[in-house]
């Protein structure tokens, strides 16, 4: 696995997430990840409600976003996919803001990146 990170700071905070600017970016920034690997998100969902993120971290077993999605298609595909983790991003800001263990119950930034998720999946079915 091949990542890239640029600076790293902790601004991930539930008030940061709510502001409604930050919310369409971050929302923007999700739906480009899930577009360029639509496959994985099934499979991120299932990693959101089993409180497998942690946002400050961006590989291991709970990573952010695109750790989480390089690891979900490394163990499926077997091979690495580069990728550039932008912590100061949008969504990984509102990422940052998840802890492992945190679910959409306990985690408000967890619930929201869950909503959009189904939105997603949703939105795929319908032609």
């Amino acid at each position: 696995m091949n990542l890239v990170i640029t600076s790293w700071t902790k601004q991930g905070s539930l008030d940061w997430a709510l502001d409604d600017n930050n919310q369409r970016l971050a929302k923007k920034g999700l739906v480009e990840v899930l577009n360029a690997f639509p496959s994985e998100v099934e499979d991120l969902l299932c990693e959101v409600r089993e409180g497998r993120i942690d946002g400050s971290v961006c590989s291991g077993s709970c990573a952010c976003l695109k750790g989480t999605v390089q690891r979900l298609r490394a163990h499926k595909y077997r091979k690495p996919t580069d990728m550039v983790i932008s912590p100061s991003s949008p969504i990984e800001r509102l990422f940052l803001g998840i802890s492992k263990g945190d679910t959409p119950p306990t985690n408000k930034n967890s619930w929201l990146i869950e909503q959009w998720l189904v939105e997603h999946l949703d939105s795929r079915k319908t032609p």
